[in-house]
Parts: C-alpha cells; sequence; structure tokens
C-alpha cells in the first residue's frame, strides 16, 4: 500500500470539524493500521486525550469554539499530555499560522489539500521521532539516577572516612591524655610512698610526741596502752580505751583480716602489717598498722605494740589508679584501632582483640619486635626501610619527646593479605606505644572514586561539547531567522509602499464616488494593519539581533501624550468606553528620551486596553517617582476589561503569546513583548497587575533626565493637504531612481500631480547617466537597486560636476540603524522609509530644497471626519436566534459571501444594525462582530454528541 507503514500499532487522536474531512482521514489512517479515534471539536479532543493517551494527535487549526492552537496549548500544559506530538492539519498556510502552531508546541504543519503519502510519511516521522526521543529520555533518567547515586555514595563515603579519622584523633588524643594522667599519678605514688616511708622513720625517731597511732594490747586484745594521738582521732579518753579491746571500732569486713594478722604475731618472726577501716571522730578511716610482738623471757608473747597511721588518702588514690588503670584497658581494648605495646628489651607485652582481629597474628606468634617485622614485612629490602624508620622515629621521639608517625605502611596480614595503615607511635617510659590506623578501604575507595570521577569528567567533558554544539547550532538558526525576517519584512514592506501610496493618490482625486472612496479607506486601513504586523515582526527580527539602539533626544511629554490620546480616543468612542488622563504635578514637562520607542509602548498598551475592554473606562496616568538626582517617570494603563489569569500574567510579554482573553482577537503576539524589550532598552521596568473579572493594570519605571523648555523646539501643527505648487518658483526637476516600477509609478505620479518634473532611472548606473544628461535638483535614491546600488551611485554623483549642491534622499525598505548611517556617510541628504506618506515626501522636500506648496487649510474649523456608529447589542439581541447562529457560523468560517448574504438579511429586519454590521465587515473586523455575537450563541453539544455517535464519528464515553 502506498504510504509509510507504522513501527507498531499506534493509536491517532484526529480532530477536525468537517465531517467529511474527518471521516476520510479516519479511513485512510485505519487502512494503514493505525487505532484511529477522530473527534469533531477542541474540548471533545481534550475528554478523548483525558481518557486515554493518543501516540499522535492531527489537529484543525481553524474550529468552533475552541481553535487548535488553545487545544494544542491545553494539551502541552498538561504534564501528562506534553509529551504527545501535535500535527496541525490546516487550510491556512500563511507564515504567521505556522509561526503561532510552533510557538504553541506543534511538531508539523500539514496545508490542505494534502497528499495522503506526505501526511503517512510525517505521521511516521513523528511517531519516530517521538519514540526515539522517550527511548533518550528514559536513558537520560537513568543515568541521571546513576549520577545521583555515586554522588550519594561518594558524600557518604568521605563523611564516614572524615567521621573515622576524628574518632581516631580523638580516641588517640585520649589514650595519650590518660597515659600523661597515668604516668603523673604513678610518679605521684612514688613521691607519697617514699614521703610515707620518711614520716614513718620520723615518727619512730619522734615517738615522744606522739605523732603516730601507738597502742599495746594484751594478747586478747584488750588495750594496755594508747597514745594522746590515738585518743584524739576516735575522740575517747584513756580511761575508755584501757582495758577494752579495739575489735569493735574496727570494719566489719576488716575484722577476720584484722584477727589473723593477730594470730600471726604469736608466731615468728612475731611482727605484721596490716590495714583496716576504723570508726573515728571523722568517720570510717583508712589506718596501716606495724604490729610487733613482746616476748617474755621465756619467748611467750606476752603484749603486742603496734604503731598506726591514717592512710586513707593513700587507698583512695590507689582505689582511683586501679579505676584508671581497668578504665585505659577497657578503652584500648574498645579502639577500633589495632595497639601493640613493646618493652624496653623489645619484647611485645599486649595486643589488643582489635589488632588480632584486623592482622590475624596471636600474641605466642609474636614475642618480640623483630617477629613483628619479620612476619609484616616479608620482602627484605620493604622491611629494612620500614625498620630504618621506625629506629628514626624512635630516636627522634627520645630525643624531642613527641610521637612520631609512618604512613601508609603495607602490612602483611596472617592469611597473607596486605592492608594499609598508618602508623603512630609513642614512648612511654621505657616502653613504646604503636597505634595502627587500618585505612585500606579508605584507599580502595579512593582509587574507585577517582576512576569514578575521571569517568564522569570524560561524560561532563562530552556533554559540554554536545551543549557548545547545540548552541551554536541554535545561535546560527536565531541569525538565520533573524536575517529571514529581515529579508521578508523588506520584501513585503516594498508591495505596501505601492498599496499604501496608490490608495492614498486615488483618494486625491476628486471623482471618485462615496463607496469608492470607503473602499480606497478599507484597503488603506487594512495596508496600515498589515504594516503594522511587519513592523511588529521586524521589531523583533532586529531585537533579536541586537540591532536595536537607543535615542535620546528633547522631547516634549505634553505634546506626545496628547496626540496618543488624541489619536485612542476616536478608538474608544468607537467601542462606547471612557478614555481618562490623570496627570501628577509633579511630572516634567521636557525631558530626554527616545520619542519613537516611547509612543509605540505606549500606543500598544493603551490600543490593547481599548481592544479587550468591553464596557467601562481606559485610564492612562502619568506619575513621577525617584529623587533630584535619579528622576524617574512612572506611567500606567488602566482597564476594566476582563483581566488576565495568573497562567497568562506569567508569561503575557513572551513574544507570540496571546492570553486566553485575548486568543480572539487579531494580532501577532509581539506587541507587549517588543514593549518590554523597549522598556528595558531605556533603561526601565515593565509589569503587569490584574485579577479576571477586575480589568489590568500594565505599568512602567523609566529613569529620565528633565529638561528646560528652552532646550526644545516649539511644536508645530499638521500644515494640511498638499494641493499643488506656489507660483513663482523655478520648474523643479526631480529623478526617482527605484528598480520597482509599481514604487517608481506611484512616486512619479504623486509628484507630477503637484506640478515637479520627473525622470526615472532603474539602476544606479542609469542614475549616474541621467544626473549628467539632465542635472535634477532633487534625487529619490532606493538602497537595493541592481547594477550599481544607491550608496555608491551617491558616493559617485558627489564627485561629478555640481554633485555636492543636489539634494539627495535615500527612500527605502531597509529600516535598521547602521543602514542609515551607511547612507547618510555616503553622502546622502535624508532617509525615508518605505511605505512612505505623502506629507513625507513634501516634507522632505520643503526641508532640503525649500520647495513651497499651496496647501488645504485646517484648524478648529476643518470638518472632522466621520465615525462609525458603534454596534448596539440590544438590538442584535432582537434578531432570530437562528439568524445571529447563522451569521456567527459564517464569521467563524470566515465565509465573505455568506456574511454579506446573511448582511442583507439584517438590514431588511432593521436597517440601522444592519449598517453598522455593514461598515464593521468593509473594515474587516470580524473579531468584533464575532464578540458581540458569542455571549448570545447557544450550542447543543448533547445534540451534536448524540449525531456524532450516530455517525460512528466519536466513541462511547468509559463513565
Amino acid at each position: 500500500m502506498p504510504g509509510a507503514q507504522p513501527q507498531a500499532l499506534a493509536s491517532i487522536l484526529v480532530v477536525d470539524d468537517n465531517r467529511d474531512g474527518l471521516r476520510l482521514l479516519a479511513r485512510l489512517l485505519s487502512a494503514q493500521g493505525f487505532w484511529v479515534r477522530p473527534v469533531l471539536d477542541g474540548p471533545s479532543a481534550l475528554a478523548a486525550v483525558a481518557g486515554e493517551l493518543p501516540d499522535l494527535v492531527l489537529l484543525d487549526l481553524q474550529m468552533p469554539g475552541m481553535d487548535g492552537y488553545e487545544v494544542c496549548r491545553r494539551l502541552k500544559a498538561d504534564e501528562r499530555s506534553a509529551s504527545v506530538p501535535v500535527i496541525f492539519l490546516s487550510a491556512a498556510d500563511e507564515t504567521a499560522n505556522k509561526i503561532q502552531a510552533f510557538a504553541v508546541g506543534g511538531v508539523d504543519f500539514i496545508s490542505k489539500p494534502y497528499q495522503a503519502e506526505e501526511v503517512f510519511a510525517r505521521i511516521d516521522a513523528q511517531l519516530r521521532l517521538h519514540r526515539l526521543q522517550a527511548r533518550i529520555e528514559a536513558q537520560n533518567r537513568a543515568l541521571q539516577a546513576e549520577i545521583g547515586e555515586r554522588q550519594r555514595a561518594e558524600d557518604a563515603l568521605l563523611e564516614l572516612n572524615q567521621q573515622l579519622e576524628e574518632r581516631v584523633a580523638e580516641r588517640t588524643a585520649d589514650l595519650i591524655r590518660t597515659n600523661a594522667e597515668l604516668k603523673a599519678e604513678i610518679a605521684e605514688r612514688i613521691r607519697t610512698e617514699a614521703v610515707r616511708r620518711a614520716n614513718e622513720e620520723k615518727y619512730r625517731l619522734l615517738v615522744d610526741h606522739q605523732t603516730d597511732l601507738i597502742v599495746k594490747v594484751d594478747p586478747e586484745n584488750r588495750f594496755l596502752f594508747v597514745s594522746p594521738s590515738y585518743c584524739q582521732v576516735f575522740g575517747k579518753t584513756e580511761a575508755e580505751l584501757l582495758g577494752r579491746t579495739f575489735m569493735p571500732l574496727v570494719h566489719a569486713d576488716d575484722r577476720e583480716s584484722t584477727a589473723k594478722s593477730m594470730e600471726d604475731l604469736f608466731r615468728p618472726p612475731y611482727r605484721d602489717y596490716h590495714e583496716q577501716r576504723a570508726l573515728t571522730q571523722a568517720g570510717w578511716r583508712w589506718f596501716g598498722w606495724a604490729d610487733q610482738s613482746v616476748l617474755d623471757e621465756n619467748g611467750q608473747v606476752v603484749a603486742i605494740v603496734g604503731v598506726g597511721r591514717d592512710i586513707t588518702e593513700r587507698k583512695q588514690m590507689e582505689d582511683a589508679l586501679r579505676d584508671n588503670e581497668t578504665k585505659f584497658r577497657r578503652m584500648i581494648e574498645a579502639l577500633p584501632m589495632a595497639i601493640g605495646v613493646a618493652g624496653a628489651e623489645g619484647n611485645i607485652e599486649y595486643l589488643n582483640p582489635r589488632f588480632i582481629e584486623l592482622f590475624g597474628y596471636r600474641p605466642e606468634e609474636l614475642p618480640h619486635v623483630n617477629d613483628w617485622f619479620q612476619r609484616a614485612y616479608p620482602d627484605p629490602v620493604y622491611r629494612q626501610d620500614m625498620l630504618d624508620l621506625w629506629l628514626a622515629g624512635v630516636e627522634s621521639a627520645k630525643q624531642k619527646g613527641s610521637d612520631f608517625v609512618l604512613n601508609e605502611a603495607h602490612i602483611t596480614c596472617r592469611d597473607g593479605a596486605v592492608r594499609i595503615a598508618n602508623l603512630i607511635s609513642a614512648l612511654i617510659g621505657d616502653k613504646s606505644l604503636a597505634i595502627f590506623n587500618d585505612i585500606t578501604d579508605r584507599k580502595r575507595a579512593e582509587a574507585e572514586l577517582l576512576a569514578y570521577r575521571d569517568r564522569l569528567e570524560d561524560l561532563v567533558e562530552q556533554r559540554t561539547a554536545e551543549l557548545v554544539a547545540a548552541k551554536e547550532q541554535a545561535e546560527s538558526a536565531n541569525r538565520a531567522k533573524s536575517v529571514f525576517l529581515a529579508n521578508m519584512s523588506h520584501e513585503l514592506r516594498t508591495p505596501l509602499n505601492a498599496i499604501l501610496g496608490f490608495t492614498e493618490l486615488m483618494r486625491r482625486g476628486s471623482g471618485l464616488l462615496r463607496r469608492d472612496r470607503e473602499h480606497l479607506d478599507i484597503v488603506n486601513r487594512s495596508g496600515a494593519h498589515l504594516l503594522g504586523l511587519i513592523n511588529d515582526i521586524l521589531d523583533m527580527a532586529k531585537i533579536e539581533a541586537g540591532r536595536i539602539q537607543w535615542e535620546k533626544v528633547p522631547l516634549d511629554l505634553d505634546v506626545i501624550v496628547g496626540e496618543i490620546m488624541e489619536m485612542m480616543s476616536q478608538r474608544a468612542r468607537e467601542k462606547g468606553l471612557a478614555l481618562a488622563l490623570e496627570r501628577s504635578s509633579r511630572v516634567p514637562r521636557h525631558i530626554r528620551g527616545d520619542e519613537t520607542r516611547l509612543r509605540q509602548v505606549l500606543v500598544n498598551l493603551l490600543g490593547n486596553a481599548i481592544k479587550f475592554t468591553e464596557r467601562g473606562t481606559v485610564t492612562l496616568r502619568l506619575g513621577a517617582g525617584g529623587g533630584p538626582e535619579q528622576p524617574r517617570l512612572l506611567l500606567e494603563v488602566e482597564d476594566t476589561g476582563p483581566g488576565i489569569a495568573a497562567p497568562d500574567r506569567v508569561r503575557v510579554f513572551e513574544p507570540f503569546v496571546q492570553g486566553e482573553q485575548m486568543s480572539s482577537q487579531r494580532g501577532t503576539g509581539l506587541g507587549l513583548a517588543i514593549c518590554r524589550q523597549f522598556v528595558e532598552l531605556m533603561g526601565g521596568r515593565i509589569g503587569v497587575s490584574s485579577e479576571l473579572g477586575q480589568g489590568s493594570r500594565f505599568w512602567i519605571d523609566l529613569p529620565v533626565d528633565i529638561l528646560n523648555g528652552g532646550e526644545l523646539a516649539g511644536s508645530e501643527e499638521s500644515p494640511g493637504e498638499v494641493l499643488g505648487l506656489l507660483p513663482d518658483q523655478p520648474e523643479w526637476r526631480i529623478l526617482i531612481v527605484e528598480d520597482q516600477p509599481e514604487d517608481a509609478l506611484l512616486l512619479g505620479r504623486l509628484l507630477e500631480s503637484v506640478g515637479f518634473q520627473v525622470r526615472t532611472a532603474a539602476n544606479g548606473v542609469e542614475a549616474i547617466e541621467q544626473y549628467q544628461a539632465w542635472h535634477p535638483h532633487f534625487v529619490w535614491m532606493d538602497r537595493r537597486i541592481p547594477v550599481l546600488d544607491g550608496v555608491e551611485a551617491t558616493r559617485r554623483i558627489r564627485v561629478l560636476e555640481g554633485g555636492g549642491a543636489v539634494k539627495i534622499a535615500a527612500l527605502t525598505a531597509s529600516v535598521f540603524a547602521e543602514q542609515r548611517g551607511e547612507m547618510l556617510e555616503a553622502g546622502m541628504d535624508d532617509v525615508l522609509h518605505k511605505p512612505f506618506r505623502s506629507e513625507e515626501i513634501f516634507g522632505c522636500l520643503e526641508r532640503l530644497l525649500g520647495v513651497r506648496f499651496q496647501r488645504r487649510e485646517t484648524g478648529p474649523g476643518a470638518p472632522a471626519a466621520p465615525t462609525a456608529p458603534a454596534l448596539d447589542r440590544a438590538a442584535l439581541a432582537a434578531l432570530p436566534e437562528a439568524l445571529r447562529r447563522d451569521l456567527a457560523d459564517a464569521l467563524l468560517m470566515l465565509d465573505t459571501a455568506r456574511i454579506d448574504a446573511l448582511i442583507r438579511q439584517v438590514e431588511a429586519l432593521d436597517a440601522i444594525l444592519g449598517q453598522v454590521l455593514r461598515s464593521q465587515a468593509d473594515d474587516f473586523d470580524y473579531a468584533g462582530m464575532d464578540e458581540a455575537l458569542r455571549g448570545m450563541r447557544k450550542v447543543a453539544v448533547r445534540g451534536l454528541e448524540q449525531a456524532e455517535r450516530a455517525d460512528g464519528l466519536r466513541p462511547p464515553r468509559l463513565d
């Protein structure tokens, strides 16, 4: 069968309000193996997508109620259907339609009538592209997830390593501090013991002073003698103690050991030392007793002499020392680092459990440090290197009293595995302490991390190169687009020059019928509207190309605002709106700025406000802000229109964007985007605040330079229409250099109609020849002409005899500022742009040549141009409903013949209403007529759905 075959059974949603076209397209696609879901309008399409997501949407552009642009915009706004490709299918194939179609998210545009093979091929291409994009996005998401997971692992590893190092440092510091405290306590104990021994000796020598506790007891442990110091310590008198036993004073837990000690005194060597707790005035205290038996001549023990000393502080110190030793051992055994202790002779005295667990060696396998070096470093060269480093560190520690470190020692374990550790060693007295911090896992992770980082760097470098290439491609496409838009604008402005010029020239004739004059007015207004659209597109092209320049010239703000308000008041009156101006007394009148850009911004904002407001008021406010050093001009345009929804407010200043309330109006969607660019170019800010149903307020904040009135020349009123040349003037000769015959004919007839002598030249060479043969007073020079362009022709004329005196003005469709400078530099006296107005031509001749014209008088007494009556909605509502519905359908389809016939029916019922509708139709104001009818027509949606189901065009709903 003809056409491209789909890769797999795909679901296609076809949206077209033409039933015959819908049936045909459904049959063609079904024959190709697609599953087709046809619908007749936009709401049905959105409902179908909500029920089941299609693989592709074929979308008609022009449909009643909701057009294809809005359907596509809503599909792309929904996250679920945003990725579904949309191909527009329309008989309207103008460039503006395609631009807007792609702007709302369309991927392709097929013009009617179409070839089936083209439709199949484009559908197949978009389906393949959509599937490929889905696979790429899935792969990218997987890659991003992997990168994120690797990054999290890396962060966790780094954090764990940092915590481990901090814990090792803390534990090492605690170990060193505890060891120092232990050495200090041992030294204090030795010192205390020495003091005690010295005191005992002293007390033995000074027994008479009875500083020790001295007692004498009989074999039954009854006191025979107590020293005064004993009585003082225990708070007893000698009488209370003599004859009584000391056992009641001894702590219950120590009585058994005390009794045993006393029994030992009855055997050689008849002396003993014991310690006990006794109850003194100060409470329970520890005492150390040195006892000696007293023997009689028969060698029998008849008494026992004891010398006692309070040793409570010593016992407390010993208990604390034992507790510290216990805590230190527990801490050493709990540390996650391997620890070993060696004595002065190199004997290994202690290995903690982590050492045994990490390296696998048991204590009995490592009796000496030499055994450790033999097993841990089996390679003799490496062993010698480590031994040299160890001995050097020990020597340095002995001299400086500091620890030493051996980094990244490669230690062979008992099972043959090699682990990497940092070794911290310290000397504690005559012993050596070695702490091994295992960094094997960290080093392995660092190696893996380094490899992974290299891979990431390669991937980032690759992605960066791809992004740079994509950026260059996008910039190239953007430049090509700007050049294309500029060239197309130039090509469109040239024929528009002929359209607008000839209509204006024909209107100057006196033999026109009223209806013919109205027709010319319609053509002129339509051409002016088209020129405005082209200017918007050209402005965007210049903005994107960076070729917009800001001019700062003195200007009269009151004159500018007054002219704009006068121009806009007519539009407001036609819609029955009030146009108000509120001006603060602080607003300066004379400022320096860009008059053209300021006018364009204000006209655009006021024009939009009037266009989208149906009743109420449009207000222009002028205010002042800032201080004397930095004055600012504050402008506001407020209306009572329908307002702007929040999603539209975010993007209303983007190119080719219109809000939901604006979508029924004509325009490119470039006006507000251009306003923002111009305001920012002038150093200001622009914004909008709005609520649905509450109107909108557009505001502008611009920096300004305030001038005094003397810097501005007085403004002049319009001099009036030119009727001819005043008498007593030279016979002015004007040469027109133009390669477009229509433009040359237009300008020639305009000039000849008021009395000038005219000749034409089609290229630069002919222009030089005509100048030399005819010596004109004035030359209108087009820039883009064949053989020799206008710039070079001007340069050559200037060097000819008399060429310095002739006046030369450019008349070109190019509007770029740099080209204007090029033309003036070549010797042209002025530059005018196509399409031109007759007043611009005559004004330039007046300025440069001194020509004097006879003009039609203007002023307050001049008759005003008639205004079109406003549409009476009450009269419109009185029409039959069927007639209103038929007229609304004809407006939607832009069926001009049917619109004309229906207006004739309206004229038969209401002549005045028919005349108003006829006037709007002549002005092509179909949007205004449709807006008036939109609130009145009712569409029987349920009946349409039933009919569609009967025709088999709409699948049943799955409720």
